[in-house]
């Protein structure tokens, strides 16, 4: 991504979302390694660890993106490799579509 604002202001340009699971890391890693190869529209993912497990942010091309994923991809995975009642966030459910964006240079 090219530093600097990648469009006019007012314009919804990505999809930003965040949640905290309660989990651990290798099973997140077995989850991410089986649905990586279908994450188009995916422009970004953090993935850390706080007091409540894991904390994952990730950006979309546009929420239709990341709802289809979602739907077709991610839950699937999810309910193999941790059972049917995982996946649902533990408290933090942050999502929204951007007006405006701003990448410093690396």
């Amino acid at each position: 991504m090219t530093p600097g604002r990648a469009k006019p202001d007012g314009v919804a340009m990505t999809y930003v979302l965040t949640n905290n699971f309660a989990g651990d890391v290798e099973t997140y890693r077995r989850i991410a390694e089986r649905v990586e190869p279908f994450a188009e529209g995916l422009v970004a993912r953090y993935t850390g660890q706080n007091e409540r497990g894991l904390a994952i942010t990730t950006v979309w091309q546009s929420k239709a993106h990341a709802d289809r994923f979602t739907a077709e991809h991610l839950m699937p995975a999810v309910h193999e490799f941790a059972g049917p009642a995982a996946g649902q966030p533990d408290g933090v459910h942050v999502d929204f579509e951007t007006f405006d964006e701003f990448v410093a240079a690396r």
